[in-house]
């Protein structure tokens, strides 16, 4: 769970979050299959197709087997499968995000899922968000459905925040459970911290992308441009660029941090270790990260800008020094 409080116009923007939100256990496994017939029905779908559906989730069967002492088998009696919905398919998919659909009404903050993750969000007020949460744990019950509390985290924004705690209801032990504060939690992929710099993501993202290079010169034995920079833009670019939107860098030093990883690998390809930087570039035909990253935050928000004035130059502004 997160929340912040911040100028009074951005005041409703506080969160709950899961391994940085709320997340459902084995949620893809515990999905009734006559309660998600009476959900298909209920949005007006039509009952053949429901039908349909139903016989494409239902009429499956489980069985467990054991090897024997003697190198054998053993098999179970099967039995049927009456919960669930078959992961690996975008109907399966589809199914499960029908079932957990009316989840946001029965929130008065702003609610966001993502499949089995959920984001709450709303002033910093822990009566609010303590009452949504048991209106979340009481929705669960009702449709036969658990959180998984150990992923469940609180996030504090702003300095003067009053770091409310927040519980929820443990079905299993029949207890309360204290969800625990953390100054930083995963939210799909980003690393998110209290202090919103992500400091801590750009790090980590630095830190795979040089053992994802070393990895690649202890193994690729070929230097070619054609070989090396190909494996290079699968294996080690993606890592660096993977929510810059969102999450930076923004400090000049963690751009020169992130460019340091292109550097070395720029120097790896045969002829280029003794080029200038700006130089390896161009003979590549690579442009630096910070340009990289830039021209991808231009194409995400530039649909949504309605004044650009200047905004190419600002963005496209250098901070990298290429001539080393």
């Amino acid at each position: 769970m997160a929340q912040f409080k911040v100028k009074p116009k951005y005041e409703r923007l506080c969160a709950i979050r899961n391994d940085g939100l709320t997340d459902i256990a084995k949620a893809f496994d515990k999905v009734p299959h006559s309660r998600l017939h009476s959900k298909l029905t209920a949005v007006g779908i039509d009952k053949r197709l429901v039908d349909w559906l139903m016989d494409f989730r239902g009429g499956r069967t489980q069985k467990v087997w054991l090897f024997t002492m003697d190198g054998g088998k053993i098999y179970s009696t099967p039995c049927q499968v009456l919960s669930s919905v078959p992961q690996g398919t975008v109907l399966g998919l589809t199914l499960f995000l029908i079932y957990i659909n009316d989840l946001v009404v029965e929130t008065k903050n702003h609610l966001t899922l993502y499949t089995d993750d959920s984001k709450l969000f709303g002033t910093v007020d822990n009566i609010s968000l303590q009452a949504n949460l048991n209106q979340i744990q009481a929705w669960a019950d009702k449709w036969l459905l658990s959180f998984n509390i150990s992923k469940c985290v609180t996030l504090h924004f702003s300095r003067g925040n009053l770091q409310h705690q927040y519980t929820m209801y443990n079905s299993k032990t029949s207890s309360t459970v204290l969800i625990p504060t953390s100054s930083s939690g995963r939210d799909l992929g980003v690393l998110l911290d209290d202090s919103l710099k992500f400091h801590e993501h750009t790090a980590q993202a630095v830190s795979k992308a040089n053992a994802n290079l070393g990895l690649l010169k202890r193994t690729v034995s070929s230097r070619s441009s054609t070989v090396f920079l190909k494996l290079y833009k699968a294996l080690v670019r993606p890592i660096l660029d993977f929510g810059t939107c969102l999450a930076g860098p923004f400090y000049k030093s963690e751009v020169q941090l992130v460019e340091g990883v292109q550097r070395r690998a720029t120097k790896c390809i045969n002829g280029l270790c003794s080029q200038p930087y700006c130089r390896r570039l161009q003979s590549v035909n690579l442009p630096t990260l910070v340009f990289q990253q830039a021209d991808q935050k231009l194409f995400t928000f530039s649909p949504h800008q309605k004044h650009t004035r200047g905004l190419s130059k600002k963005l496209f502004k250098s901070s990298v020094n290429t001539k080393v």
